[in-house]
C-alpha cells in the first residue's frame, strides 16, 4: 500500500513537472530515487520555463513584425522616391513644351510684333491684353464701366 502511495507521489511530481515545463517523465523518475517530497522541493524552487518560452515566442513574433513594418518602409520609400521621380521628370516635359510653343510663336510668325497676352480668369488661357472676350470659353475679360 505504502508503494502505491510512493507511485501515487511520484505521477504527483510528474504532473507538476510538466506544469513548470519541465519533463514529467524524468522528474516522475527522479522522484522515485529520491523522495517524492525532496524533487517536489527541488522541483519548485526551479524556473518556470513554460512562462519563459511563451515570453520568447512573444519576442520572436514582435521581431518578425518590426522586421516586416521596415521591409513595408522601404518598399513604400522606393515607391515614393519613384513617383517623385516621375512627377520631376512630367513636370521637365511640360516645361519643355512650353517652352517649345513659345519658340514655334517665334518660328512662325517672325515678322509679326508679339502682342501682350493676359490670361483668363475662367479657363486660364492666354488671350491678347487688348481683347474683351475670351476666345475659347467667351467669359468677358475687362470690366465694363
Amino acid at each position: 500500500m505504502e508503494f502505491l502511495v510512493f507511485i501515487a507521489f511520484a505521477v504527483g511530481i510528474g504532473m507538476f513537472a510538466k506544469k513548470k515545463g519541465r519533463s514529467p517523465w524524468g522528474w516522475g523518475i527522479a522522484s522515485l530515487f529520491i523522495s517524492p517530497l525532496l524533487a517536489g522541493i527541488i522541483l519548485a524552487l526551479m524556473k518556470d520555463i513554460s512562462q519563459e518560452q511563451g515570453i520568447n515566442e512573444v519576442d520572436m513574433q514582435q521581431q518578425a513584425l518590426k522586421e516586416r513594418v521596415a521591409v513595408n518602409e522601404v518598399q513604400i520609400n522606393q515607391r515614393f522616391e519613384k513617383v517623385e521621380n516621375q512627377l520631376s521628370s512630367i513636370k521637365k516635359e511640360v516645361g519643355m513644351l512650353a517652352n517649345d510653343k513659345s519658340e514655334e510663336k517665334v518660328l512662325l510668325a517672325p515678322n509679326k510684333p508679339t502682342a501682350e497676352v493676359n490670361f483668363c480668369p475662367r479657363c486660364g488661357s492666354s488671350v491678347r491684353t487688348d481683347a474683351c472676350f475670351c476666345i475659347k470659353c467667351g467669359a468677358p475679360l475687362k470690366s465694363e464701366d
